[in-house]
Order: structure tokens, then C-alpha cells, then sequence
């Protein structure tokens, strides 16, 4: 779940700015020496989608851990970020997923009638 908030986490450019952005699946398939399987899913109607599985993400493996970690989640991030521009009225996030003082700087201007 490399989309979600995660304190003290791997710092990744998404969607402009900066995210913590979690370590988790990126450890797990280093350790297990496996690759991370992206898939996306849209509707179609009502109760109908459609699953697409994209090229698995492999995990770099140069010796440099801590660097191939985060390497392998900004790769991840891309291609969340892809994967969110392509459908964007498919995604919802019920947490904030940057720091509060990013939503100051970026907070919508006043309606103006």
C-alpha cells in the first residue's frame, strides 16, 4: 500500500511535492527476493470492472539496501501516480497524504460569485 501516509517514511516525489511514503512492500520483496505485481482496476458499469496487470516492478538489488529501497519506492510512487492521472474519478484517499503545511500552500482561493 504504497499510496498511504506513512510517518518517517521513504521521501518521494508525488504529484509534486514531497510524500512519506511507506517502505513496506519494497522490504518485503527484497527480502524474499520477488518482485512487486502492479494492477489497476477500473468500472465499467454497476458491478463490472475491468483488471489490468502491468510489468511487475523488480527491486533493486546493488548490495546498497537503504538505496535500493528507496529507488524501488519512487518507482512504485510513479507509477501510482501514472496509474491515478489515467483515472483520476476512480481514486479516493481518506487520509491526507502530505504533511498539513503542504494543504496550507496549496489551499483552494476563495469563490468568488
Amino acid at each position: 500500500m504504497n499510496d498511504q501516509k506513512f510517518n518517517r517514511g521513504v521521501p518521494t516525489p508525488f504529484f509534486g511535492h514531497i510524500a512519506e511514503t511507506a517502505p513496506g512492500p519494497t522490504k518485503l520483496a527484497q527480502r524474499f527476493g520477488t518482485v512487486l505485481q502492479p494492477l489497476t482496476i477500473r468500472r465499467l458499469h454497476k458491478a463490472r470492472f475491468h483488471v489490468t496487470v502491468h510489468d511487475p516492478i523488480a527491486v533493486d538489488q546493488t548490495g546498497h539496501k537503504a538505496q535500493d529501497i528507496e529507488t524501488t519506492v519512487v518507482r512504485i510512487t510513479a507509477f501510482i501516480e501514472r496509474a491515478v492521472r489515467g483515472n483520476p474519478e476512480e481514486y479516493f484517499w481518506t487520509h491526507k497524504r502530505w504533511p498539513n503545511e503542504m494543504y496550507k500552500q496549496v489551499a483552494p482561493a476563495p469563490d468568488v460569485h
